[in-house]
């Protein structure tokens, strides 16, 4: 029995249900996290849901960037000395060193000094010089945690990209769970998890489009999590200018990649390797996402063409879903 999404990856979640056990859902839209967000319980209750934008919001609120009173800006202003740090923020730190180190640094939290330069609002690139003295501080080993103890070494700035959302999105779900809520989604600006058995169909958005779908999706019981070149860009001198940097050039990833969806039990991770995926390109992507249990990706490249991991199918209505482990 499926229940039918018609998700656009980083837009905004249109829930419909194919069948009548479906008429208890029980929806909260709301924002945060810089986006709109999508908590939808099937037979929940107001309680439960406001709990869950309670803890996003709470959440919001310690690991924003952009919030200058934010706990991670905080740490990040710490010039070097021993910031002591919360749980939430030591866990999501924790997890931004083990990516990187599992992505041998094509994920990097330490990027933050070089992110900083690029202005997507007002379309402005960065000058060489700046960029080439940002990457001195770039190097995720410049992370020192102990304990409950952070210390930046070297200038480097923390930037945990779309990890945060990846965190908060597991925190929300195991917070339902806990509470025997077992059917639900969870739609982030396009950024989904579903909880319970059910296969929801999930639309992965075709690149730079305005509605166009490259894939759909089988999903029961974790996360899809797109990153692509078209969430956050500008054009100029007809050139791309995206937000997805790599680490050792400051410069915007320049590979055939559009769009990378990882799929896989937990958002955090997923969050972290479609980043990486992105970075390292389709090739070595797909060889590092067939080496780890549980991962599977989706590649979309610019001529238009999908690519998949091993883990992945497609079934006789052309639609992906997730082979069982060999």
């Amino acid at each position: 029995m499926n229940k039918k999404i018609s998700i656009l990856m980083s837009f905004v979640l249109l829930l419909t249900c194919s069948f009548t056990g479906c008429s208890g859902q029980n929806s909260r839209t709301f924002t945060a996290l810089g986006k709109n967000i999508t908590i939808t319980i099937f037979e929940g209750n107001d309680e439960i849901l406001g709990k869950a934008v309670e803890l996003v919001n709470s959440l919001d609120q310690k690991l924003d960037t952009t919030n200058a009173e934010s706990e991670i800006s905080r740490l990040n202003a710490s010039g070097g000395e021993p910031f002591e740090v919360s749980d939430e923020l030591l866990a999501v730190l924790k997890y931004a060193y083990r990516y990187a180190e599992r992505s041998e640094g094509a994920y990097d939290p330490t990027i933050g000094a070089v992110t900083s330069l690029w202005d997507f609002e007002n379309e402005m690139v960065p000058s060489d010089e700046s960029i080439k003295e940002a990457l001195k501080t770039v190097d995720y080993n410049n992370m020192v945690i102990d304990g409950f103890n952070v210390t930046l070494k070297n200038g480097a700035q923390i930037d945990l990209g779309g990890l945060t959302e990846g965190y908060i999105i597991d925190r929300v779900a195991g917070l339902l769970k806990q509470e025997a809520y077992f059917n639900a989604v969870l739609d982030f600006g396009g950024n989904i998890y579903t909880i319970g058995q059910e296969n929801y169909e999930v639309g992965i958005k075709k690149p730079f489009s305005e509605g166009g779908i490259s894939a759909t999706l089988l999903l029961n019981d974790g996360a899809a999590i797109t990153a692509g070149s078209y969430e956050r860009f500008f054009r100029k001198d007809n050139k791309l200018y995206h937000n997805i940097i790599y680490p050792e050039t400051g410069m915007p990833v320049n590979n055939e990649l559009e769009s990378v969806t990882v799929v896989c039990t937990s958002a955090v991770e997923a969050a972290a390797y479609s980043h990486a995926f992105f970075v390292l390109g389709r090739e070595r992507a797909t060889s590092l996402a067939n080496s780890f249990m549980g991962i599977s990706a989706i590649f979309i490249e610019n001529d238009g063409k999908v690519y998949y991991t091993r883990r992945l199918a497609l079934d006789e209505n052309n639609r992906l879903y997730v082979k069982e482990e060999e």
